[in-house]
């Protein structure tokens, strides 16, 4: 049996208060995760510890990128693939992480009521989007499966008074194109990690129009069949 991550970091301290976001415990209670008014949603919880030690053994060429267009019932047989493609077959660690992706994968799709997502799954070891920004989407989910977790902070506030997500925490977050939101002062970033000796492996989701899908980066996964675009 999988056990919890035991002193994980909590979220509530005076920086979450001070921040436009919802701290949930439970996916369930997530059917409309903005409804508040939040601009973000943090699921704050525990990663098995053997996930996260399996995850951190790993080497650096073994931890998979890509850049899929898939719908989120495909996901975990896509990440089991993605892993067999790098010599390493189906474990409990494995399984788990590829069961938790498709919730995640679930939740975006339900919340953004897109028929196809975007699942981008990424090794970073430099200082890549280290810039608080809003990205151009709807709403975009990022979990940081191994290495220091995403970075959140208002536009007024200075850099040191973000909020370092606990890694395995995954954050919904609203994009600029959210329907009828009003210019967020949330902003998020990739931590700073060039020269550490540090890897981070994130899996980012988000919805996926036909209109949006650009051939020269993303492929489809299996025989996706996409619509036409008007």
């Amino acid at each position: 049996m999988l056990k919890p991550s035991p002193d994980r970091p909590s979220l509530s301290d005076h920086r979450t208060r001070a921040l436009p976001i919802s701290v949930i415990d439970d996916l369930a209670v997530s059917n409309a995760p903005f409804a508040n008014g939040s601009d973000a949603v943090i699921w704050q919880r525990d990663v098995p510890a053997q996930v996260t030690a399996w995850l951190n053994a790993l080497s650096v060429d073994a931890l998979p990128q890509d850049r899929v267009i898939l719908k989120s019932m495909d996901v975990s047989a896509c990440l089991n693939e993605q892993f067999e493609h790098k010599g390493i077959a189906l474990n409990p660690a494995l399984a788990w992480l590829s069961q938790d992706v498709t919730r995640l994968a679930k939740w975006v799709e339900e919340t953004v009521n897109s028929s196809f997502l975007r699942m981008r799954m990424e090794v970073v070891t430099d200082d890549a989007c280290s810039k608080f920004h809003i990205d151009n989407v709807v709403a975009r989910l990022i979990c940081t499966y191994r290495g220091p977790g995403t970075q959140l902070n208002t536009a007024s506030a200075p850099d040191e008074a973000c909020l370092s997500l606990p890694t395995g925490d995954p954050v919904l977050l609203k994009g600029k194109r959210w329907p009828q939101s009003s210019d967020s002062p949330l902003r998020h970033r990739s931590p700073a990690i060039a020269g550490t000796g540090l890897t981070r492996w994130l899996v980012v989701l988000e919805g996926c129009d036909r209109a949006e899908w650009m051939p020269e980066y993303d492929r489809t996964y299996r025989d996706l069949n996409l619509p036409e675009s008007n």
